[in-house]
């Protein structure tokens, strides 16, 4: 039992008792001897009684005193409580949705940087192999970051269709990475990497018709844009962004909304 609560609990107590002991002693008072009316005895006992009884009142009162007090501090220390927690789940909320973003980001910088280095004129089987099984890794990454959001879907408000976006730019590194896996083995490694469509469009000017990143990025940007606006302040939303998370949320507040990107190819088989 807290400190407090027993504090509480002795004083009462002691109250009542001495509550008690004033009225015996008034009981006691009345029923002692039997002075006459007008008699010095009488007028002594009369006032002593008097005395108990208000001393009695007085405990009485002070025990409805204190009951509205320890009830008014029970619900003060049970709405620090539920503030509390409230902090720690917003704060919770905030480090798991600035983790996602900020895996996010660093997801779609090294498959932005791989793709120009593919797309470097030609580029030999030998670097090509590198730069693919930085590809791969980049699409396991997706898959665990949809997971991940998955995972978080029914716990954090906000997060409704995010795992879907995120599968997408799995599926599409994902179509990337198959076809290279398919038309690379019988490339010499002093050969100039022979890139199907899947990988062309990869490599090629981002805009249709030429290439299709454009549709990764917008994807991206959707997705990326979803995450940092629940680090803006405000109802439904997490409250208290880091200095990164602000720093994605103001981009994010920004920047205009990214229209909606035409579908990305699936992995095929």
């Amino acid at each position: 039992m807290p400190q407090h609560q027993k504090s509480v609990r002795t004083l009462f107590a002691r109250t009542v008792a001495a509550m008690l002991l004033l009225l015996a002693a008034a009981i006691a008072v009345a029923n002692w001897g039997s002075p006459t009316r007008d008699s010095l005895q009488f007028e002594l006992q009369k006032q002593l009684i008097q005395l108990l009884l208000l001393g009695a009142l007085g405990a009485l009162v002070r025990i409805f005193i204190d009951s509205i007090r320890e009830q008014a501090a029970t619900r003060n220390r049970q709405i620090e409580y539920e503030k509390d927690v409230d902090n720690r789940q917003i704060e919770y909320e905030k480090d798991i949705v600035t983790s996602l973003l900020s895996r996010l980001d660093r997801i779609y910088r090294q498959l932005k940087l791989s793709r120009q280095r593919l797309g470097f004129g030609q580029i030999y089987d030998e670097t090509a192999s590198r730069e693919m099984w930085k590809v791969r890794n980049l699409g396991d990454d997706l898959e665990q970051l949809t997971r991940d959001v998955q995972l978080h879907d029914d716990t954090i408000g906000g997060l409704e269709g995010l795992a879907d976006k995120v599968g997408t730019l799995d599926k599409y590194v994902g179509a990337c990475w198959t076809e290279y896996k398919s038309s690379h083995a019988d490339v010499s490694p002093s050969s100039p990497l022979p890139f199907g469509e899947r990988l062309s469009k990869f490599v090629a000017e981002p805009r249709p018709p030429q290439g299709d990143f454009q549709n990764f990025d917008y994807t991206y940007r959707d997705a990326r844009t979803q995450l940092a606006r629940l680090l803006i302040p405000g109802p439904g939303r997490v409250v208290g962004a880091t200095d990164a998370g602000s720093n994605s949320a103001e981009n994010a507040h920004s920047q205009p909304a990214a229209p909606r990107p035409p579908s990305l190819p699936s992995t095929p088989g």
